[in-house]
């Protein structure tokens, strides 16, 4: 169970969020598209959220490590994330 104390408090939707998620929700039903579930669209919202988080931090992370100084490169970088090699680019 959370511990109450050390609860986050959210902040208050914007009206712009408001309105996004309400026009997510009537554009589901005209699709005939479930809002739970799987396939649903808080399904699609929730990993497309959390894949953009994971991202983040990820990124961040990476951003802490810095620069090799011998070579000027990255000395950590993901894969698919960095500029191609010499060799790479065949």
């Amino acid at each position: 169970m959370a511990d109450k104390k050390n609860a986050v408090q959210l902040p208050e939707p914007s009206a712009a969020e408001v309105e996004f998620a309400q026009h997510l929700v009537e554009r589901a039903k005209a699709d005939g598209v479930s809002l739970v579930g799987p396939g649903g669209v808080f399904a699609g919202i929730t990993r497309t959220f959390l894949a953009s988080a994971l991202d983040a931090e990820l990124d961040a992370h990476l951003d802490e490590v810095g620069v090799d100084e011998t070579t000027g490169r990255r000395v950590n970088i993901r894969n698919g994330h960095g500029a191609p090699t010499k060799g790479a680019q065949g």
